[in-house]
């Protein structure tokens, strides 16, 4: 399976955060990651819906939407 590397420049503040929390990092990547891609499901699901329903969602022209 593919295994990305994190970069570099992100680590120390990881291992800051994960010893903050009491948790290994790779569990606090899960988190963030997990949670990440949660809120751009919800953000999908809501466009998906304001497409559908004809409503366009704040911030963006009716002409945005016409997806």
């Amino acid at each position: 399976m593919y295994s990305p590397k994190i970069n570099e420049e992100f680590i120390p503040a990881l291992y800051r955060l994960a010893k903050e929390r009491k948790k290994p990092m790779t569990q606090l990547v899960n988190e963030i990651i997990g949670n990440y891609l949660a809120d751009q499901r919800k953000e999908e699901t809501d466009v998906s819906d304001h497409r559908h329903s004809g409503a366009t969602p704040a911030g963006l022209s009716s002409r945005a939407c016409a997806g």
